[in-house]
């Protein structure tokens, strides 16, 4: 079975129901982070937009975290080299208004990019992760939450 295309790579994955989604991009050889096709694949809705990105709830968010947004750019690119000065701009306007409207008063904000192998993503359109954790989960005393950077093999 084929693990990748062009636009996702499956043994990032963290299996599940992620497992399946992804098997059926690969099949269809669609870019699931595309306007045209997020609401295909993505059953979480869109938070709110601005000129350049999408902001959305994660789909299958990180263990022990209390908010896993994504910031999904509207353009398909791989790399933050690619982002014109006006994406840029307006990607740091998503961390204000997840601020003011989300309520993110704190956590991580990261992005991984090209190569698979190397960034460990599983979707190679460019977007970026607002990551809170949750204090109170039973089990962060134990495993804080991990953003994993590097493919498996």
């Amino acid at each position: 079975m084929k693990t990748s295309n062009k636009f996702v790579d499956l043994k990032n994955s963290r299996g599940g129901t992620q497992d399946e989604v992804m098997k059926l991009i690969i099949k269809r050889g669609e870019d699931p982070f595309s306007v045209e096709n997020l609401k295909k694949y993505h059953k979480e809705p869109i938070l709110f937009e601005t000129d350049h990105w999408l902001i959305t709830k994660s789909q299958w968010p990180y263990k022990n975290t209390e908010k896993h947004i994504l910031l999904i750019s509207k353009r398909y690119i791989e790399k933050p080299t690619q982002l014109s000065n006006e994406e840029k701009l307006d990607l740091f306007e998503c961390l204000r208004l997840s601020e003011e409207k989300l309520g993110v008063v704190g956590g991580g904000f990261c992005m991984r990019f090209g190569d698979t192998s190397l960034s460990g993503a599983t979707v190679k359109h460019l977007h970026a992760h607002i990551i809170v954790p949750d204090l109170n989960s039973t089990s962060y005393d134990k495993e804080r939450v991990q953003f994993f950077v590097g493919g498996n093999k």
